[in-house]
């Protein structure tokens, strides 16, 4: 069986109602990837820049053939 078989996807403009999109043959869901924030104090005496590791996530873009 072929991953993704009879997967739907639905678009809405309120939230609310959901109509299904037709005709899809691919979905591409992309990368996931996660920031970092730079957190480096003016008067650090490391000598290296400092980050903190939980920045936001980022899901990717999602492509529909």
């Amino acid at each position: 069986m072929a991953q993704g078989y009879k997967t739907k996807f639905s678009r809405s403009d309120d939230g609310n109602s959901y109509t299904p999109v037709a005709g899809m043959l691919d979905i591409d869901s992309g990368e996931e990837s996660r920031g970092s924030v730079e957190m480096t104090p003016i008067d650090g005496t490391s000598g290296y820049m400092d980050y903190d590791p939980f920045g936001l996530r980022d899901a990717g873009e999602v492509s529909i053939t």
